[in-house]
C-alpha cells in the first residue's frame, strides 16, 4: 500500500505528494518515526527554529496515524 508522510508544522503542513510503498502500516509508522528522528537530529545541529509537530501518515487520502515529535523525543531518551 502507498503511504504519504505529511510534515505537520505549527502553522502549516507540507504534503507528501509521491508517497512510498510499504507492506504494512507498522513498516510505514516505523519509517515515519525514523524520518522524524532524522529531522530532529539535523535541527539540533543548526540554529533553525523547530516548528515541526509531527508526521501525519495517510493512505488512500485518509489519515491512518500520526507520529508526534514528543513521542520520538521520549523514545530517544527511553532507548538510552
Amino acid at each position: 500500500m502507498r503511504y504519504h508522510f505529511h510534515i505537520l508544522h505549527l502553522d502549516h503542513t507540507i504534503e507528501d505528494e509521491d508517497g512510498r510503498e510499504f507492506t504494512t502500516f507498522l513498516e510505514a509508522r516505523n519509517a515515519a518515526e525514523n524520518s522524524l528522528h532524522g529531522l530532529l537530529v539535523d535541527a539540533l545541529g543548526t540554529a533553525r527554529r523547530w516548528t515541526i509537530s509531527g508526521i501525519q501518515i495517510c493512505a488512500d487520502r485518509s489519515e491512518v496515524g500520526v507520529v508526534r515529535v514528543d513521542a520520538v523525543i521520549a523514545k530517544l531518551f527511553r532507548d538510552r
